[in-house]
C-alpha cells in the first residue's frame, strides 16, 4: 500500500521549506488507517446532530433527516438537503445565557468602514511546520454604486498591506522573505450579512506573487470565514450558545460546516466566545490543488476537518478584536475497490494556526 502526504499547502511548502528538508515526510499507514477513529468530537457531534434535526423554527428539514455522517462524508444528495449551496447561514439558538445580556444582532460593517488588523498564520504540513507568516491587513467595506436595500449583504475586502515572517521564525533565506513580501496587494473578498454572517469568500492574488503562494491566501480566507460568524437576534449573556450551519469550501473540497459558538464571559461590551467547528465533505469527490495526476481517481474514504479556539468581539465593532484558532484536516483517500474493503491508500493532512488582532480603535488603515 502506497502512503503519501498530499497537502493543499504543497506549493507554498515547496517555496518556503526549500533547502530545509529534502522532501515532505510520509504519513504512516497507521496514521492513515487510524484517521477514522478520530473523525468526531463526541460533544460537538451530539450538538451537530441535534441542530441538523431542526431549522431555526424548530421544524424538520425538507427531504427528511440528514444527520452528519460518522465518516465525515455525506451520501449523494444529503449535503444539499442539510445545507443547499448558496443558502444563507442557518442559526439555531440553544440558550440566551444569563443577565446581563448584550445585543449583537447588527454586526454588519457600514459602507466605507476601514480598519487595520494583524494576523499570524502558521501552516503545518507533512514536511513540518512552515515559518509563521505575519500579515498586516486592511479591512474595507465597499460603498455600493446604488443605495443598498435594507438587509442586503455588504461587500468587504481584506487587503494584505504587508507580508513577511514573524520574528520567531529564525534566519530564513532572503529569497523566501522576498517571495512572501510579494503577497502585498493580495486580497480576500467576501460579503457580510446584517447579522454578521460571512459568505462568498474569494481570493485575489497580487500579480507579482508566485502562484504557489495562493494556498496561503486560501488559508487566510478559510480563517476569515471561521471568524465571520452570525449572531442571534436576541441579546445574549454568559452561557449562551448557538449552532451555525454554512456551505463553504475547505482546501478545494465542498463542505457543510457546523459551528458551535458559546459565550464564555462578558466584560462591559466585550464578549469572549469559544468556537468549535466540524466540517463534513459534501461528497467523496476531491479536487485539491497540487494533487498528483495518478491520484485523481481517489475518493475520500473519510474526512476529519475541525477547528477550535476563542474569539473576542465588541458590540458595535463588526470585526473580532482578537482571535486564536487551530484548524486541522485529516482525510484518508482510497480507490473504489479499496474503499469497499476499507483500505485507505493515501491521505490529506494539514494544520493551520491563526492568531488575529484588530488594529487600535481609530488608527487609520495603512
Amino acid at each position: 500500500m502506497r502512503t503519501i502526504v498530499v497537502t493543499y499547502t504543497l506549493a507554498a511548502a515547496a517555496l518556503l521549506v526549500a533547502g530545509c528538508e529534502d522532501k515532505p515526510k510520509m504519513m504512516s499507514a497507521a496514521e492513515v488507517a487510524d484517521a477514522g477513529d478520530k473523525a468526531l468530537d463526541p460533544a460537538l457531534a451530539k450538538a451537530v446532530a441535534a441542530a441538523s434535526a431542526k431549522d431555526a423554527k424548530g421544524a424538520a428539514p425538507a427531504g427528511g433527516s440528514d444527520e452528519p455522517p460518522e465518516t465525515g462524508v455525506f451520501a449523494p444528495g444529503a449535503a444539499d438537503r442539510a445545507m443547499p449551496k448558496g443558502a444563507p447561514a442557518k442559526l439555531v439558538l440553544g440558550g440566551e445565557g444569563s443577565e446581563p445580556r448584550v445585543a449583537l444582532s447588527s454586526m454588519q460593517p457600514a459602507a466605507g468602514y476601514k480598519h487595520p488588523g494583524e494576523l499570524v498564520l502558521t501552516l503545518q504540513t507533512g514536511g513540518g511546520a512552515l515559518p509563521p507568516m505575519a500579515l498586516a491587513l486592511r479591512f474595507e467595506a465597499k460603498k455600493p454604486k446604488a443605495p443598498a436595500a435594507e438587509g442586503e449583504a455588504v461587500g468587504v475586502t481584506a487587503t494584505v498591506t504587508r507580508a513577511g515572517v514573524s520574528d520567531a521564525s529564525g534566519n530564513l533565506p532572503k529569497e523566501v522573505r522576498d517571495q512572501l513580501g510579494k503577497l502585498q496587494g493580495s486580497s480576500v473578498e467576501y460579503s457580510v450579512a446584517r447579522n454578521g454572517a460571512g459568505g462568498d469568500f474569494r481570493v485575489v492574488l497580487a500579480k507579482a506573487a508566485d502562484p504557489g503562494l495562493g494556498t496561503i491566501l486560501s488559508s487566510l480566507a478559510e480563517g476569515l470565514a471561521t471568524l465571520t460568524i452570525p449572531f442571534p437576534d436576541q441579546p445574549v449573556g454568559a452561557g449562551a450558545f448557538w449552532m451555525v450551519t454554512t456551505r463553504e469550501e475547505l482546501a478545494g473540497i465542498d463542505v457543510v460546516a457546523y459551528r458551535l459558538v458559546k459565550v464564555e464571559s462578558i466584560a462591559g461590551d466585550v464578549l469572549t466566545l469559544s468556537e468549535s467547528t466540524k466540517r463534513y465533505a459534501a461528497s467523496d469527490t476531491i479536487d485539491v490543488p497540487g494533487l498528483p495526476a495518478d491520484m485523481k481517481d481517489l475518493k475520500l474514504a473519510q474526512f476529519d476537518a475541525s477547528s477550535a479556539g476563542t474569539i473576542q468581539v465588541r458590540k458595535g465593532t463588526p470585526i473580532p478584536i482578537t482571535a486564536s484558532l487551530t484548524q486541522t484536516l485529516l482525510a484518508p483517500l482510497s480507490s473504489g475497490a479499496q474503499q469497499a474493503q476499507g483500505q485507505p491508500q493515501a491521505g490529506l493532512r494539514a494544520q493551520t494556526k491563526l492568531e488575529f488582532t484588530l488594529g487600535e480603535a481609530g488608527k487609520p488603515a495603512k
